[in-house]
C-alpha cells in the first residue's frame, strides 16, 4: 500500500502537514519536500520545461491526428472550437489581417509544436504567467489540494465544498484549494476514492 502524505488545514486551505523546500545547486526553488506515513517523504517539484501539454494536462500522442489533438485540447480546457479559435491564449493559432485562421495554421505540424513547445521559450508575457501559475499549482506544499480537486468529480467537491482559492494578500497570490468539510469527512472521501493523502489535525502546517 502507498504511504499517504500527512496533510493538514489552513485557513481552510489543503495544505502538507510537513514540508521543507528543495533547492538546487544554484540557489533557486525547485518545489518541495512533504512528509508521508511510516517515516518517508514526497517530492513535488518542477520538472524539466513544462510545456503547453504539461500546463493545461492534455493526454495526447505526439502521433495522433490533428483532429484527434485538436479535440484532446478542447476537453482539457473545456472550450468550444469557436471560444478556442478566438482565445489569444492559444498562440499558435496565426491569424491573418482580416482576423481568420491563416490555413497553415490548422495543420498537424503547428498544433504538435504548440503543445510540446515549453512555456518558458514561447517569449510571449502571458505563457510566462502560466508557466508560474503551473508551479504554484505542481510544487508547493498546496499541491494536494489540487491533486484531490482534479480528482474529485463536481459532486464530491460541491458535497464537500471544495474551491479553487488563494491564501494571498493584495499584492500577492498563493493558490490554493479550500474545503469546508471536517478532516474526518475528507478522509472518509479520499479512501473512497483510494487517493494517496491522510488528513492527521487541522492545525495547520509546519516547515522542518
Amino acid at each position: 500500500m502507498t504511504n499517504r502524505v500527512l496533510l493538514t488545514l489552513e485557513n481552510h486551505a489543503i495544505t502538507a502537514k510537513y514540508f521543507s523546500y528543495v533547492i538546487d545547486e544554484i540557489g533557486d526553488c525547485l518545489g518541495v519536500c512533504v512528509e508521508a506515513e511510516n517515516e518517508t517523504s514526497e517530492f513535488y517539484v518542477i520538472e524539466g520545461n513544462p510545456t503547453f501539454a504539461n500546463y493545461y494536462g492534455i493526454d495526447v500522442s505526439k502521433d495522433a491526428t490533428y483532429e484527434e489533438k485538436r479535440q484532446a485540447i478542447l476537453f482539457a480546457t473545456g472550450l468550444s472550437f469557436e471560444l478556442w479559435a478566438s482565445d489569444d491564449e492559444f498562440g499558435w493559432l496565426e491569424r491573418d489581417e482580416q482576423g481568420g485562421i491563416v490555413p497553415s495554421a490548422e495543420a498537424d505540424e503547428a498544433i504538435t509544436r504548440w503543445l510540446w513547445r515549453p512555456l518558458k521559450e514561447s517569449g510571449r508575457e502571458q505563457d510566462m504567467d502560466l508557466y508560474i501559475a503551473y508551479a504554484r499549482r505542481v510544487s508547493t506544499q498546496y499541491t494536494p489540494g489540487f491533486v484531490i480537486w482534479d480528482a474529485f468529480p463536481p459532486y464530491e467537491r460541491e458535497a464537500l465544498q471544495i474551491r479553487v482559492s488563494d491564501l494571498g494578500g493584495p499584492a500577492s497570490s498563493v493558490p490554493c484549494v479550500s474545503t469546508q468539510a471536517s478532516i474526518q469527512e475528507m478522509n472518509m472521501a479520499l479512501m473512497r476514492h483510494g487517493l494517496p493523502f491522510l488528513f492527521v489535525d487541522a492545525d495547520g502546517p509546519e516547515e522542518r
